[in-house]
């Protein structure tokens, strides 16, 4: 039966159950999606990013009804299994993700300005002109953190 001591018991258990920082890092790097790359490539691995990747957008652009979007890797999914990871993933529009096929990062900058994706155009604003400094594992810890905070934020509003 509902009561606001139940609800607040099972805060408390969720509160409880909450890894440290760096065990969700190190769990969130893991998370990936590739269309090379055999451990990455099925249909669980691609929701999980998805999912990933949509909840950033939601923080990210303050929006809660993120459009429809492809996953893009920022280095070419082709050249290495690191390159399948969440670090390398964000979303984008499938007109732009198509223009996007193999191209080194300061060839993908123009067309990641052209996206309505506020990950993208961070992505973009980050690294025009820096693209030698782009770093998958450095990116996927920053992205754990921004969604750890969000979470624990959320957790101790309740």
């Amino acid at each position: 039966k509902y009561s606001d001591d139940v609800l607040k018991r099972f805060l408390q258990h969720l509160k409880d159950r909450m890894p440290t920082k760096k065990e969700f890092q190190n769990t969130f790097k893991l998370i990936g999606y590739s269309n090379y790359c055999e451990f990455y490539h099925d249909n669980k691995n691609k929701q999980r990013a998805e999912m990933a990747l949509n909840i950033l957008e939601q923080i990210k652009s303050g929006r809660v009804d993120v459009p429809a979007f492809t996953i893009e890797h920022i280095l070419p999914d082709s050249q290495s299994r690191e390159n399948a990871m969440i670090g390398n993933l964000m979303p984008l529009e499938e007109n732009l993700n198509g223009l996007c096929q193999d191209k080194l990062l300061n060839e993908k900058i123009p067309i990641y300005e052209r996206s309505n994706f506020s990950i993208v155009r961070n992505v973009s604003n980050r690294y025009k002109g820096d693209e030698a400094n782009f770093n998958i594992n450095s990116r996927s810890i920053a992205m754990a953190d921004k969604l750890y905070n969000e979470i624990n934020h959320i957790l101790g509003a309740l």
